[in-house]
């Protein structure tokens, strides 16, 4: 009896490691959203579609769409700590067309004026 106490308390506190809130997830969304406009020209709507954690590499992954029209995969190490972002074109998608890098990266931010759909978490 105690061991199976035991072995089901690991598994329960094992499991609920790996749990991230709403709130958090909302707001790493919010942070892949101001990369984005800080970096790319024109973005005028991001639609999250995904945002799952690969538990064998601890890398989050977010599929989004920018603009109705790019496809991308953003890569985070680190949810939650301003982890590292990577994007991932998915030019096979975008009918073979990228977003275009910002030469002006010093821009102010204004997220408002960005159109956001974000995942539920």
């Amino acid at each position: 009896m105690s061991i199976t106490c035991l072995v089901l308390l690991t598994v329960f506190t094992t499991g609920c490691a790996d749990k991230v809130d709403k709130k958090t997830i909302k707001k790493e969304q919010e942070r892949l959203a101001e990369y984005t406009v800080k970096n790319y020209e024109d973005v005028r709507k991001i639609e999250f579609k995904s945002f799952e954690k690969n538990n064998s590499t601890g890398v989050w992954h977010a599929d989004a769409i920018i603009n109705d029209k790019y496809y991308i995969v953003y890569s985070v190490n680190g949810i939650g700590e301003n982890g590292y972002i990577g994007i991932l074109h998915r030019t096979n998608k975008s009918n073979g067309e990228m977003i275009r890098d910002k030469k002006n990266k010093d821009e102010k931010i204004d997220l408002k004026s960005i159109e956001i759909d974000y995942v539920k978490g």
